[in-house]
């Protein structure tokens, strides 16, 4: 049995009778044609559900969206600065990865995957420097049937010293009942 890891999600993936593609993690309806086509469905993400201080769920809301933009763009350079020194991800069935081993990855497969990104912001609260984000992500690989695939993700976030606000944790999994894994 292969499983689709964080690491290989702008690679299509067989899994027994199921066919799954995705792309890389991460935070309303950001979805874009490659290769110069136009760029539709640029409505910005708000969270359904939020506590905390305005302008700290503003700064979060607008991170995410910069970083969903950034991706469909590849954008290597911005994709990776939502993300602390010290970011651990984990995702179900895969070794953790840092900062360092994502910023890898992007860097040599971000540039020429074709799948686009888009995000429903499920919630946000933040209570002092820290705050957590449930999101759901859309990963869609163009042209290919049954390239929809649906993923979760819980992100702790943290107020850094310089300003601003960075990743720090994301849990990751497939939202099972937002996707269908039947194969054609």
């Amino acid at each position: 049995m292969k499983i689709t890891t964080w690491r290989n999600l702008m690679v299509p993936r067989t899994h027994s009778a199921h066919r799954l593609s995705a792309a890389i993690l991460a935070g309303a309806l950001f979805q874009a044609l490659l290769l110069g086509a136009p760029l539709c469905c640029f409505a910005q993400a708000a969270p359904e559900k939020s506590a905390g201080n305005k302008e700290d769920v503003a700064a979060i809301t607008s991170d995410l969206n910069r970083w969903v933009k950034a991706f469909n763009a590849r954008d290597v350079e911005t994709v990776n600065a939502i993300f602390a020194s010290d970011y651990i991800q984990s995702f179900p069935g895969s070794p953790d990865q840092t900062k360092a081993d994502l910023a890898r990855e992007q860097k040599e497969k971000l540039p020429t995957t074709a799948s686009t990104v888009s995000l429903r912001i499920e919630e946000i609260q933040v209570s002092g420097d820290m705050a957590f984000v449930r999101d759901q992500w859309t990963w869609t690989r163009p042209n290919v049937k049954n390239s929809t695939v649906k993923t979760r993700s819980i992100e702790i976030w943290k107020r850094q010293s310089k300003g601003g606000w960075q990743i720090i944790r994301s849990l990751n999994f497939y939202d099972t009942a937002a996707t269908s894994h039947a194969h054609p």
